[in-house]
């Protein structure tokens, strides 16, 4: 058992022991490769792709701008080794990390009137809408990245990294799991979500009734390699100095090892004192679908977001409304009020709120800084009115802080596999809602 327990904690971070960074090196093929986007190639270094001819230093640029550093000592996750302009970065002062692409480049030279280089704009992240962008640093939208003009994603994959906290009949009990999903998708279509009701936006956060995404087709289990994520170097995301867990696809699906997870399972990043938890991943990868290990460079962190405090003010006690549920009448619904502790803005980190139903589900996303979100009675009666709602139904409602990511996953030559991989971490309360 403990020799099995030593290969895992070998396999979960093999890339990471590799990872290294340089601006341009050597030349490369870029022979039936798309030149315009950067490509992993064998002919060059761990932490570098072939982009027009020569390897370069990969980055991630939604993960530029996240760790603040005074000097180069502070950097000491090693894919983010250089300390430019306050904060930690894959790529040294001479280069910025180009959006879209994940390379580091040279910066323009030619000034403008403040003396500022003007190639260097840092990406600003944006406030994240149901279907809309998040932070075009680093994904487009938040249904994964767009998929080359005419294709469609052959799978689709998954790791949800999830503590619970969770309210039944007065009672509180925290569980935590991580869950993993590969599907082969080629026969299938995604029917993404739809809005059925008009919306609701405020300064600080938005609101929607959505249609459930659906699988409409033949889909079927697939395997893309173990999966495994835990601690290693600098990354304590996990509670314990050595916790790690490998999915390995077994049976048809795939099985978490160790299978018992800990009901207490993350490190959250605190505020006081101010320190950011990490998780470090790993991808086997499957020869058979073009897919060697990965990801590469920067992306094999996963931020463990803050704890979610919910809050309290005069008029509303969120956390006494979690333990004892909400209620909304069917004749006359009130608006319902979520509060809670604000946290440090973080790139990629959101707070949502959901109430899901068989078909549809009312939707909110808001700011860190916003501290509340709303569901008026307008979106609460057209839910009920999607979901033929009678007296006495009671539905889930989560409210959650959520890090969420999509990693482009690097397929060999030769192979038309084109994965949208789903990465998320995330702290969730779950409550009911009743209609009365």
């Amino acid at each position: 058992m403990l020799s099995a327990k030593i290969n895992i904690y070998r396999f979960c971070f093999a890339t990471v022991l590799s990872l290294g960074f340089s601006c341009k090196s050597e030349v490369c093929s870029t022979e039936n490769i798309d030149e315009t986007r950067p490509t992993r190639d064998v002919s060059c270094p761990n932490g570098t792709v072939c982009y027009g001819g020569e390897c370069i230093a990969a980055c991630n640029a939604g993960s530029e701008r996240f760790v603040r550093c005074e000097n180069i000592s502070e950097c000491v996750n090693s894919a983010r080794p250089f300390c430019v302009n306050g904060f930690c970065s894959a790529c040294n002062e001479e280069t910025y990390c180009v959006p879209s692409l994940n390379i580091c480049a040279p910066v323009t030279l030619s000034l403008n009137n403040f003396g500022e280089p003007t190639g260097k704009e840092t990406p600003t992240a944006n406030s994240p809408l149901d279907a809309g962008p998040i932070d075009g640093a680093m994904f487009s939208d938040d249904a994964g990245i767009i998929a080359p003009i005419g294709r469609k994603p052959t799978h689709q994959a998954s790791l949800s990294v999830t503590q619970r906290t969770i309210y039944q009949q007065g009672n509180t009990v925290t569980e935590s799991s991580i869950d993993v999903e590969a599907k082969n998708i080629e026969n299938a279509t995604v029917v993404r979500s739809a809005t059925v009701a008009p919306s609701f936006v405020a300064t600080d956060f938005s609101c929607d009734v959505v249609t459930v995404e659906q699988l409409v087709g033949t889909s079927s289990p697939a395997d893309i390699g173990r999966i495994a994520v835990g601690n290693g170097f600098d990354a304590t995301g996990f509670r314990g100095k050595d916790t790690a867990f490998v999915a390995q696809f077994l049976g048809g699906s795939y099985q978490t090892l160790p299978p018992i997870i800990p009901a207490d399972l993350l490190n959250f990043s605190t505020t006081e004192p101010e320190t950011l938890s990490y998780l470090l991943f790993s991808v086997e990868g499957n020869p058979e679908l073009g897919l060697s290990m990965f990801p590469i460079s920067g992306e094999a962190l996963l931020h463990v977001p803050y704890e979610l405090l919910p809050g309290q003010n005069a008029q509303t006690d969120t956390p006494a409304n979690l333990r004892s549920g909400f209620q909304s009448s069917l004749d006359a619904p009130q608006k319902i009020v979520l509060l809670w502790n604000a946290a440090r803005n973080i790139t990629g980190s959101r707070i949502l709120v959901r109430v899901v139903g068989a078909n549809t589900e009312i939707r909110c996303v808001a700011t860190e800084q916003s501290q509340r979100i709303e569901i008026i009675s307008r979106l609460l009666e057209a839910f009920a009115r999607e979901e033929n709602v009678t007296s006495g139904m009671q539905f889930p409602i989560y409210f959650e802080r959520s890090y969420a990511r999509i990693i482009e996953v690097p397929v060999e030559m030769g192979f038309d596999t084109l994965i949208d991989f789903k990465l998320d971490v995330s702290h969730r309360h779950e409550s009911t809602l009743r209609f009365q």
